[in-house]
């Protein structure tokens, strides 16, 4: 295996294994948010005493509010879909480089190419990834995030 197929292995498995875990938070997320919004209702109309209709519909709402701000703040859902992204167009770039076409096909120097153009989408999910994450300007101001 070339040195540039090697590269672009090892980047396309961490493209995949960011996106699964920005997946897999985003949905667990939101089955936390959901649960807890429709059962703390429930607790607060169903529920006898303190502890059931006060005590534990506040933990509830406490738990979805703040696994919202996660979700607002964080934005998995954004970052799975840019990882997926990435990991979507260097399966594109190996597959053209190991059966030799497109740009691949008459290009003698094909391990090159296939380097350049994964360190392009690396660098472009970099500068995507930064859009994303909060900086101290967006969270003191008003503006949304």
């Amino acid at each position: 295996m070339s040195e540039s197929l090697e590269y672009a292995e090892k980047t396309l498995k961490g493209f995949k294994e960011k996106a699964n875990h920005n997946k897999n938070e985003s949905l667990v997320s939101f089955v936390i948010i959901l649960t807890s919004s429709l059962l703390a209702p429930l607790f607060i109309t169903l529920g006898e005493g303190i502890i059931l209709s006060k005590i534990i519909p506040s933990i509830l709402s406490v738990i979805a509010a703040g696994f919202t701000s996660w979700l607002q703040l964080r934005k998995p859902q954004k970052l799975w879909s840019l990882y997926r992204e990435c990991q979507r167009l260097i399966e594109d770039q190996v597959i053209k480089y190991k059966f030799k076409v497109g740009e691949y096909s008459e290009n003698v120097s094909a391990d090159s190419l296939l380097a350049e153009k994964v360190a392009e989408i690396a660098l472009n999910a970099h500068y995507q990834w930064t859009s994303v994450v909060p900086n101290p300007e967006t969270l003191n101001s008003k503006e949304k995030i």
